[in-house]
């Protein structure tokens, strides 16, 4: 799996992810087990993501 950057700011939402970075932004004001979970969540879609890219990226 790629590396990923994580930076934290104040947010409306609890976070999303920028794939063609590999930069998550979490939401600053979250406890630590929503960041963890949030991280989490956000490195799946990064790793769907490349995946994805990777299956198509020829065509």
């Amino acid at each position: 799996m790629e590396e990923a950057k994580v930076d934290f700011a104040k947010l409306d939402d609890d976070g999303y992810c920028l794939p063609d970075i590999s930069l998550i932004v979490v939401n600053q004001d979250l406890d630590i087990n929503r960041r963890e979970y949030v991280i989490m969540y956000e490195l799946a879609h990064i790793h769907q993501s490349s995946e994805l890219y990777q299956a198509t990226k020829q065509t």
